[in-house]
């Protein structure tokens, strides 16, 4: 924690005092940049202020959970190495999402509970996007989350962005009722 706010501090001196040589203030009646201490004492204020307000730097504050802790046991976890495999046959919801990512984190327990509705008719599974880049760059996702509905290994449905549980379960239950 300490090493961070030192970090921070340095990094904040360093930008005001670039902000003073780059912009400065000619007339000298301007607070923050007319010296080059003040530049660097504000910048390093700054610094030090903005690496406190990030979550989960703070003393107390705890790290949120990754999406993927408690998740349905009923949710497969997927890899470049056994992606196809596990969506070669059947109906299969895939969730490409990463740990650092807001709306993944809301999108998650969605999923779940989509896991413990599906009832058989579906493979309710989740691919985190950086420890799998390979299958992430097949399937061009580039925003996150991503959802796909397989159906014997061929992608059928697609929605980018937060979904609700109905218009999951809609999907699945659609897919699984066509022929291939």
């Amino acid at each position: 924690m300490i090493l961070r706010i030192m970090l921070g501090t340095i990094l904040g001196g360093v930008l005001g005092f670039g902000y003073y040589r780059l912009v400065g203030c000619s007339s000298g009646t301007c607070p923050i940049t007319a010296s080059p201490w003040t530049s660097t004492l504000f910048g390093a204020v700054l610094g030090s202020l903005l690496v406190l307000s990030f979550p989960g730097h703070a003393q107390g504050v705890q790290p949120q959970p990754r999406p993927d802790a408690g998740a349905s046991a009923s949710v497969v976890a997927l890899s470049d190495a056994n992606f196809d495999q596990q969506i070669q046959t059947g109906v299969v919801l895939v969730d490409f999402w990463a740990p650092w990512c807001g709306p993944c984190r809301k999108q998650g327990p969605i999923v779940d509970e989509v896991a413990g509705r599906v009832n058989g008719k579906a493979v309710v599974a989740k691919l985190e996007i950086d420890a799998a880049q390979k299958v992430a760059s097949r399937f061009r996702v580039d925003s996150i989350p991503t959802l796909i509905v397989f159906k014997d290994g061929k992608p059928v449905q697609r929605f980018e962005g937060l979904t609700s549980g109905q218009t999951l379960l809609a999907a699945v239950t659609a897919a699984s009722k066509t022929r291939p």
